[in-house]
């Protein structure tokens, strides 16, 4: 599983592929699944165990971006977090969502789990 994220002026901006390295002469890329965001996607951390990638875009109101996953063909979009700023950095440790902001006075958040 390999995930991607392009510019927004080249859409789909949001894709899921396949790596096969089992031939290490021959490594194949397939596409599986993708979508369309109406924003730029500036970082992503992945969910394993729900089957979720998070993205930190730059909506203005929807800064986090949760995507579902489970059926790789078709991403379709969770839920989406309103924060002051523009989410830059995302890091997830399996019960917390840590986000880096550039507001003015650059804020952590931490979302976890029922937040």
């Amino acid at each position: 599983l390999y995930l991607s994220t392009m510019p927004n002026s080249s859409n789909p901006n949001f894709g899921i592929f396949t790596v096969n390295t089992s031939n290490p002469t021959d490594v194949t890329i397939t596409g599986v699944g993708q979508m369309s965001l109406d924003t730029d996607v500036n970082a992503m951390a992945l969910d394993v165990a729900n089957n979720q990638v998070f993205l930190a875009t730059s909506l203005v109101t929807g800064e986090v971006t949760s995507i579902d996953i489970t059926t790789p063909q078709t991403p379709t979009a969770k839920a989406t977090i309103d924060l002051p700023g523009t989410a830059v950095s995302l890091a997830f440790n399996g019960s917390n969502l840590y986000v880096a902001n550039n507001t003015v006075d650059q804020q952590l958040v931490v979302i976890g789990q029922g937040q």
